[in-house]
C-alpha cells in the first residue's frame, strides 16, 4: 500500500514538473520567497477493528470535521514553479469511543482525545490561466506527529453512564509517515499579496495492530485518508 501510494504521489510530482517547466511565465510575482498561513477544514473519520477475538475494537466519534491552521514557507524557484515547507496543526483534539470485547461479561471501554500535527515538504506548479490568476498543483511528503490522551474503565453491557469513572488520562504518541496531494488557486491582490483557496488529499501510515495497548491506542482505528479545504494569505517577501 505505502508503494503504491509513494508511486503515484511521485508520478503526480513528475507531471506537475513538466507542466511548470512547460507553461508561459506568470504575471504578476517575480522569482522570490514567500510565507502563508490558511485557516483549513479537515473531515475527521473513524471504522471499527475486527483482527481476532482478541483484537475487535469498536470505535465511534461525533466528530466529523475539525479547524486547524496551516502555515509554509517557501521559495518561488520560478513564477510557474516552487518548494516549501509546510506545517499543519488543528485547534483542538477529536474525541473518540473505543470498546474492546476482550471480556463478553465485562467488555472494556476507553475514552480517547486524539491530535496530530503534520510537517511536509512540498513542491508546487502553476499555470496561468488569467493576468493575476493561477491555478497549482502540489505533491509533498513528511512526517505526522500523533497524540492520544486515553482513559480506561470497565463496563458491563448498559448506558456508558453505567459505567464506573474513568482512570486517570495517560498519553501514547507515534510518529508516522504522511503523503498529500491537492491543488490551490492563487488570486493575487497585489504584485506581492494573494488569497489563495485551496484542496489536499492527505494519507497517514496509521500502522497495524497489534496486541500491545500503546499500538492500540494510537491506530484508533482512524481512517488513513482526510480530505482538507481552506482559505489563506500567501505573502511574497
Amino acid at each position: 500500500m505505502t508503494h503504491r501510494v509513494l508511486n503515484h504521489v511521485y508520478r503526480i510530482g513528475v507531471l506537475l514538473f513538466i507542466a511548470s517547466m512547460c507553461a508561459g511565465p506568470a504575471n504578476g510575482q517575480g522569482i522570490h520567497p514567500y510565507v502563508s498561513g490558511a485557516i483549513e477544514a479537515s473531515s475527521v473519520g473513524v471504522h471499527s477493528i475486527s483482527s481476532g477475538a482478541s483484537l475487535t475494537f469498536d470505535n465511534a466519534s461525533d466528530d466529523n470535521m475539525l479547524l486547524g491552521v496551516v502555515g509554509e514557507v517557501g521559495w518561488l524557484l520560478r513564477p510557474n514553479i516552487a518548494i516549501g515547507g509546510q506545517v499543519d496543526l488543528p485547534f483542538r483534539r477529536t474525541t473518540i469511543t473505543q470498546s474492546y470485547d476482550y471480556n463478553l461479561e465485562h467488555p472494556s471501554v476507553g475514552r480517547v482525545r486524539f491530535r496530530e500535527w503534520n510537517a511536509f515538504a512540498v513542491v508546487r506548479g502553476y499555470v496561468p490561466i488569467a493576468r493575476r490568476v493561477r491555478v497549482g498543483g502540489l505533491a509533498g511528503v513528511g512526517m505526522v506527529a500523533e497524540s492520544a490522551l486515553y482513559q480506561l474503565t470497565s463496563c458491563p453491557f448498559g448506558p456508558l453512564d453505567a459505567c464506573s469513572a474513568f482512570l486517570a488520562e495517560t498519553e501514547s504518541t507515534r510518529l508516522a509517515t504522511g503523503l498529500t496531494v491537492g491543488g490551490d488557486i492563487v488570486r493575487e491582490a497585489t504584485p506581492r499579496i494573494s488569497v489563495v483557496p485551496q484542496f489536499r488529499v492527505v494519507w497517514v501510515d496509521r500502522g497495524k495492530i497489534w496486541a500491545s495497548r500503546d499500538t492500540s491506542v494510537i491506530s484508533l482505528g482512524l481512517n488513513q485518508v482526510s480530505y482538507r479545504a481552506g482559505i489563506g494569505v500567501r505573502v511574497g517577501l
